[in-house]
């Protein structure tokens, strides 16, 4: 059986690109409930491409299609040298919920991490996962992370913790 091709692709914030961005948030309604209580909004494809981390440029945040035989079925979110000059921080690696749990967030990560391993100066990827979305807890430790401490969070009406993960990829 012929192996699907799995691609990263780096995303400009095109008007097409963030539909399709759009499309798979609203293809991962869970997700959306767990951290925010709330379906996605219209605006969250957009806001994937402008939203940036407190004192980083725009040159430091990259926006990744995960495209599976040229399809996007996934996203991803990069900040380079947050919060320090020697990580990356994953803000998301999310796919449309009906190609989940079939390995391919496990390939995607990996071709991700090769990606990162690429970029001068990082030696690790750092993630936060809240205490709502806690079921994606296991996937993260099984790509290597391991946890480094929690904190409260609050998002509008959403309170919880985030819980600190980090893995040394050098």
């Amino acid at each position: 059986m012929k192996k699907e091709k799995l691609e990263l692709k780096i995303l400009e914030g095109r008007e097409g690109e963030i539909s399709e961005v759009q499309r798979v948030l609203e293809e991962s309604p869970n997700y959306f409930i767990n951290v925010s209580g709330d379906f996605p909004s219209s605006e969250d494809g957009k806001e994937l491409f402008s939203a940036i981390a407190p004192g980083k440029e725009f040159q430091d945040k990259f926006v990744f299609g995960i495209y599976l035989n040229n399809y996007m079925i996934g996203c991803i979110d990069l900040c380079r040298g947050f919060p320090n000059a020697s990580t990356v921080t994953l803000g998301l690696l999310l796919l449309s919920e009906n190609h989940q749990r079939k390995g391919l967030g496990a390939r995607a990560y990996k071709k991700l991490e090769e990606t990162v391993k690429g970029w001068k100066n990082i030696k690790k990827i750092r993630i936060g996962v809240l205490v709502s979305n806690i079921e994606v807890l296991p996937f993260w430790k099984k790509m290597g992370y391991s946890e480094k401490g929690r904190k409260p969070y609050k998002h509008g009406d959403t309170e919880t913790e985030v819980i600190t993960l980090d893995k040394s990829i050098d």
